[in-house]
C-alpha cells in the first residue's frame, strides 16, 4: 500500500470498475481511537464503490478495506497491513512465500507463492468489530446534520447516499464470511 498520498490510487477518479461509486471524509479519531485527528477537519479518506454484478468495497484510506460478494457476504479484507480471505466460511491470511528455483545457477531466482494460514477465532472476531465500527461511521456521517462533504460518480449525492445506507441495513448480523473468493 501507498506510504504517501501522492503514491496511491484516486479510487473515486479511477475505480472505474465500480461505476457507481462515492467519496466521504471522516475524523480519523472517529475510526480508530488511537489516532486522534491531526486537525479540526476530517482526514480519512473513505470510499464506497458498487460493482455492477452486486460486489461492493470499503476503502478505509489504505487501511482497512473490506470487500463483499453478491451475496452481502464479507470476502476479502486488508486490515493492520495484513490481507485476508475467505476461505470455507473463514478469513485465512494470506501469507507470501519465495520458493528458490533450483534450476537457476547464478542468480538464484525467486517465486512468489501465496499461502493460506487460518487465523484465530479472536482475530477473526476483532476483523469483524471493526468492520462493524467502520459501517456505523459511515451509517453517522451519512445520515449527520449538517451533511459532509460527499462526492459522488454514478449517482447524485442522495442516491449514492440512500443506496450506501439501504446496503448497510441490510447486511446480516453477524456479517457472514463467504464460502470462498469465486
Amino acid at each position: 500500500m501507498a506510504k504517501n498520498t501522492q503514491d496511491r490510487e484516486d479510487l473515486l477518479r479511477d475505480g472505474t470498475a465500480m461505476p457507481i461509486r462515492g467519496r466521504i471524509w471522516v475524523h480519523r479519531a472517529d475510526v480508530n481511537r488511537d489516532a486522534p485527528c491531526q486537525t479540526g477537519r476530517p482526514d480519512l479518506e473513505v470510499v464506497v464503490g458498487f460493482r455492477p454484478d452486486g460486489r461492493v468495497s470499503l476503502y478505509w484510506d489504505q487501511d482497512p478495506v473490506f470487500q463483499f460478494d453478491t451475496q452481502r457476504q464479507l470476502r476479502r479484507v486488508f486490515s493492520l497491513s495484513n490481507l485476508y480471505r475467505a476461505d470455507r466460511r473463514r478469513l485465512c491470511l494470506i501469507r507470501k512465500e519465495s520458493q528458490q528455483n533450483a534450476d537457476q545457477r547464478e542468480n538464484v531466482a525467486s517465486r512468489l507463492r501465496l499461502k493460506l494460514e487460518p487465523i484465530s477465532d479472536d482475530v477473526q472476531q476483532s476483523i469483524l468489530e471493526q468492520l462493524n465500527h467502520c459501517l456505523k461511521v459511515l451509517r453517522d456521517y451519512l445520515t449527520a446534520t449538517p451533511k459532509h462533504k460527499l462526492e459522488t460518480i454514478g449517482e447524485s449525492e442522495s442516491e449514492f447516499t440512500e443506496r450506501v445506507l439501504c446496503w448497510i441495513e441490510s447486511l446480516n448480523d453477524p456479517i457472514p464470511i463467504a464460502d470462498s473468493l469465486s
